[in-house]
């Protein structure tokens, strides 16, 4: 809104499904969630991104030291 409460841009949605920009019904999505992974329940709701924190390549085994949350028996 400006100083005198005009509507100068209009956001609306959810932030679990999409953004959009504009005057409902011909407002543009400016952004949307990307759909969640296969049984993302068994993994805590996590997403795509959040699942692949937790990976251990095996490149990357030789480079991190012991102390690494990822060569935890437990986090496997």
């Amino acid at each position: 809104m400006d100083i005198k409460g005009k509507v100068i841009h209009r956001l609306f949605g959810k932030w679990h499904e999409a953004v959009f920009f504009g005057d409902p019904p011909s407002a543009t999505c400016i952004w949307r969630a990307n759909p969640m992974p296969m049984n993302y329940e068994q993994y805590y709701g996590f997403t795509k991104f959040a699942m692949e924190l937790n990976e251990l390549e095996p490149s990357l085994k030789q480079l991190l030291p012991p102390t690494d949350t990822r060569l935890r028996v437990d986090q496997r």
